[in-house]
């Protein structure tokens, strides 16, 4: 709830602005023609990939689905920002690690 009034108030100091439209898309295609009834009707994207121009896309992003971040892991200890991307529970990524690190943040993200 917090994060969502900080989001909502960045998007204001910065002059930001959105537009939400939730979409009725048939994903039956891919997930079987039963996966509605199989999910329940609260269906929720399990990841959501973006793309993003700077670091204020995460505001509106945050208020339309409130997801879980992968930032870098250089960012866990940045002042601020590192306690709220701990606060929304990201998975930091080290960008620079070898295949025993992005194993162990493959496996961190699965058991999620």
């Amino acid at each position: 709830m917090v994060l969502r009034l900080y989001s909502r108030a960045m998007m204001i100091i910065f002059f930001m602005r959105m537009d939400y439209k939730k979409l009725n898309t048939d994903y039956s295609r891919y997930l079987g023609p039963d996966y509605k009834q199989e999910q329940g009707e609260n269906l929720k994207a399990s990841t959501i990939v973006s793309n993003h121009v700077t670091f204020f896309d995460v505001f509106p992003l945050h208020l339309c689905f409130e997801p879980s971040f992968c930032p870098k892991a250089a960012f866990a200890d940045a002042p601020l920002i590192g306690d709220i991307f701990k606060a929304v529970d990201c998975v930091f990524i080290p960008r620079d690690g070898d295949k025993d690190a992005r194993d162990k943040v493959v496996e961190f993200i699965g058991e999620r």
